[in-house]
């Protein structure tokens, strides 16, 4: 065989493999188009819900992704008045994915529920907006009440967040979310897809393996004793005074507050699934060892109790409501459809028994 018959037999490889490639690449964004009405040529991603300068909202105007939809105000769920209806209360829900929707059907977030289940009980009474965003901590809540949210005039703000964002490295400040903006490089949906389905494919052991793989490769670049054993006090301080600055600035305003204790799956006695999907969990703080998570929600949780106590602000104990079931909870945190059910309803029977007093 020549040398040049030989390039010729691998550039035409070369060329195979990259038709085959393009030909993927070209089904991957079809699908998307016949499923969600994706833009065909441009980035598809997770991005479209993010407003390009976070730093003063986080979310889009009008931003679509897949299941998710968000109005021409940022916020998930139908287009609303700036300015409510007469003898309307405007109960705003804010917090991270939790409050937000990841798992659940679109319409099935507890606060689209909430609105559901005040309208069968007292209709036209109530108007609830999701001002919920995925990795919403304490201080860009208070920042993104201060500079867009007030401006809706809500008489009632919940508040519904996770004691773990404390367990980040950095701590959450003024600037844990920076402006952002859509990526401007191509995306490859094919490898987003491929990324997907390994996931479905991949077996629970294996996914397991490869996060501890990569907490312990994270804690390897760390000096002895970077790790928390235990919840640690100054971050427990910092969520205190965190959520003193929000119910301050909030009350300042003349809105009302309903404080919420964070659920999770985890009871006393740990499944293995249980612990398969804590292990999980720490994924994303690696910082953290399990029994760290499992107490500074804990000890998280009985912050906002105290604070409810001494503010004089009602708590939703959502976490010691909640059965700890798979068919509340889709993973360690977040909602099954029936899991947001059942918190909207926590939150509908607190406003009503507001109301009868």
């Amino acid at each position: 065989m020549t040398a040049l018959h030989a390039i010729k037999k691998t550039a035409c490889a070369i060329g195979l493999v990259g038709l085959f490639a393009l030909v993927l690449e070209m089904c991957a964004r079809t699908d998307d188009w016949l499923k969600w009405r994706a833009p065909f040529w441009s980035n598809y991603s997770a991005d479209l819900l993010r407003a390009e300068d976070v730093s003063e909202w986080p979310g889009r105007f009008g931003g679509q992704y897949e299941k998710w939809r968000l109005n021409r105000y940022g916020f998930r769920g139908p287009e609303l008045a700036l300015e409510k209806p007469p003898g309307t209360a405007r109960v705003i829900v804010t917090g991270a994915s939790e409050a937000f929707g990841l798992w659940e059907t679109p319409g099935k977030e507890f606060p689209a529920q909430m609105q559901a289940l005040l309208d069968e009980a007292r209709p036209g009474r109530y108007e609830v907006v999701n001002a919920s965003h995925a990795g919403m901590t304490v201080p860009r809540i208070t920042h993104y009440f201060g500079t867009w949210l007030r401006q809706f005039r809500p008489d009632v703000v919940i508040v519904y967040v996770p004691p773990v964002f404390y367990l980040n490295d950095p701590a959450p400040g003024e600037v844990t979310m920076i402006a952002g903006h859509i990526q401007a490089r191509p995306q490859l949906r094919i490898a987003q897809k491929a990324r997907t389905v390994a996931q479905r494919l991949i077996p629970r052991w294996a996914q397991a393996r490869l996060v501890q793989y990569s907490i312990s490769r994270t804690v390897r670049q760390h000096e002895l004793g970077w790790v928390w054993e235990d919840a640690p006090a100054d971050r427990l301080a910092l969520m205190q005074e965190h959520l003193e600055d929000l119910i301050r600035q909030v009350q300042a305003e003349g809105v009302r507050i309903i404080l919420a204790t964070h659920a999770t799956r985890f009871s006393a006695e740990l499944t293995d699934e249980d612990r398969r999907l804590l292990a999980r969990w720490r994924g994303f703080y690696p910082r953290a060892s399990e029994q760290c998570i499992i107490e500074m929600q804990a000890k998280g949780n009985q912050i906002i109790k105290d604070l409810g106590r001494r503010f004089s602000l009602p708590v939703v104990d959502v976490d010691a409501s909640l059965p700890k079931s798979p068919a509340i909870f889709a993973d360690f945190a977040h909602f099954t459809d029936q899991g947001a059910h059942a918190v909207a309803a926590l939150f509908v029977v607190q406003l009503l028994e507001e109301e009868q007093d």
